[in-house]
Parts: structure tokens; C-alpha cells; sequence
């Protein structure tokens, strides 16, 4: 056997440790460690790694949080203070499964839960916080999740700074979709709609129920008092015709 051998067999506790020289027999030389000792391995030390730059007592480093928030999803997107280096960067879609609640103020709030954590990691304590909408020649209001994701990133410990809207405006835009005659419902909703402002306007124009005199007027559609059976009007002759306690 020209090359050194090392075996260990762990048996019972002990260590058997057989080398075998160059030019001996396999087994020639033996050790026994009948203690069964083990070594003791020095356990590597855990270096606590801090990010981000070194900030003295009360001081404060700020970052520049972009939040979008359209009716379809939300986005947190967290940059240094240029704007050019992504620090974190999560949406609303991340955080749930069904693509409806991709915009809710829910899956807004855990995607701002998400967002903070990983700002405390990276030394960032404070916020100054960028809100847009869609813009442009759609809608201008931002979505739901624009609140929730605003509170949700206060409530965990940053601390917020300007407040800034910067839905894009447009000065002169493109041809809004929709066509000449605006969007239309569909025939269902089309047959249901003048139905339901007839009714409006019905309830609207109807008399009240009390007149000036306090007395009740019955009108066709207002319920009779003759189709009350007769156990709960006895009821309430009862209730009404109890003496009152002694002082």
C-alpha cells in the first residue's frame, strides 16, 4: 500500500484508529483510544454583520419610498435618497394567492410589514414617502392599498417624512379608451338601471308616513294594523297598562 491510510470506526465509544506505513501490513500499527474521548471543536463565532452607514445616537437615515398604488395592484418600492439604488422593492401581489386581492389594503399591509423589516435591516430608519396613481389619461385616485400601506409602514417604526403626490399629469395625452359614446353596461344591467332610478324616484316624491298631526296615514302600499294578530296587540295592552313601582 504506497499511500497512508486513515481509518476511524466508531464502536461501542471508542476510536480505532489504524495507519497503515509504507511497505507495513494494513493492520501493523493500531491505536486504541479506550476512553472514548472526543476532541473538542471550537465553535465558530457568530459576527453580528451591520449594513448601512455609521449613524451616531438620534440620528436618522433616510430612504425614498415609491408606493403605486392602482386598482389592480400595489407597489412599495424603496429607494436611497437619488433614487437610483434599489433597496427593497415588494407588492401586494407577493403576499397573496387569489389575483382580486393583489390591490386590497390587506395584502397593501403586509407588503409595508415586509418593506420595514428590511429597511431596519439595512440601517434605514426614515421615509420620505413618493405616492402616485395610475395617472396619465386614466384614473387619478390612488387605490385602496395607498392608506393601509402608508400606515401599515408608520405603525412598524419608520419615520416619515415629506409626503410627496406624483401622479403623473398629463399636459395634452393620447385618445382615452372608450370610444366616442363612453364605456357600455351590458344588456342586463341596461334593462335593470331605469327600473331601479323609477324606484329612487318613487321613494323620493312618496308622502311620509306621519302627517303634521302625529296621526298615521295609510297609504296602499303602507302596511294595516288589521293584519297584526291579535296575541301581540294584547301584548303590548299589557305592557303599556302596567303600574308603575312605588317610590
Amino acid at each position: 500500500m504506497g499511500k497512508l491510510r486513515l481509518v476511524i470506526e466508531k464502536m461501542a465509544g471508542r476510536q480505532i484508529l489504524a495507519r497503515a506505513p509504507q511497505g507495513g501490513s494494513y493492520f501493523a500499527h493500531l491505536l486504541v483510544n479506550m476512553s472514548g474521548s472526543r476532541r473538542k471543536t471550537r465553535e465558530p463565532k457568530e459576527e453580528t454583520v451591520t449594513l448601512g452607514p455609521a449613524v451616531r445616537e438620534g440620528e436618522h437615515v433616510f430612504g425614498v419610498a415609491h408606493i403605486f398604488a392602482s386598482f389592480n395592484d400595489t407597489f412599495i418600492h424603496v429607494t436611497d435618497l437619488s433614487g437610483r439604488e434599489t433597496l427593497v422593492r415588494i407588492t401586494g401581489g407577493m403576499k397573496v394567492k387569489a389575483d382580486r386581492d393583489e390591490s386590497s389594503p390587506y395584502a397593501a399591509m403586509l407588503a409595508a410589514q415586509d418593506v420595514s423589516q428590511r429597511c431596519k435591516e439595512l440601517g434605514i430608519t426614515a421615509l420620505h414617502i413618493k405616492l402616485r396613481a395610475t395617472g396619465g389619461n386614466k384614473t387619478k385616485t390612488p387605490g385602496p392599498g395607498a392608506q393601509s400601506a402608508l400606515r401599515a409602514l408608520a405603525r412598524s417604526g419608520m419615520r416619515i417624512g415629506r409626503i410627496e403626490d406624483v401622479t403623473p399629469i398629463p399636459t395634452d395625452s393620447t385618445r382615452r379608451k372608450g370610444g366616442r359614446r363612453g364605456r357600455r353596461l351590458s344588456a342586463r344591467v341596461e334593462q335593470i338601471l331605469p327600473a331601479v332610478q323609477l324606484l329612487f324616484t318613487q321613494i323620493r316624491t312618496s308622502p311620509p308616513l306621519l302627517n303634521a298631526g302625529n296621526s298615521l296615514t295609510l297609504s296602499a302600499k303602507a302596511p294595516s294594523l288589521q293584519n297584526f294578530p291579535a296575541k301581540s296587540q294584547k301584548k303590548k295592552i299589557k305592557a303599556t297598562t302596567k303600574p308603575l313601582p312605588s317610590a
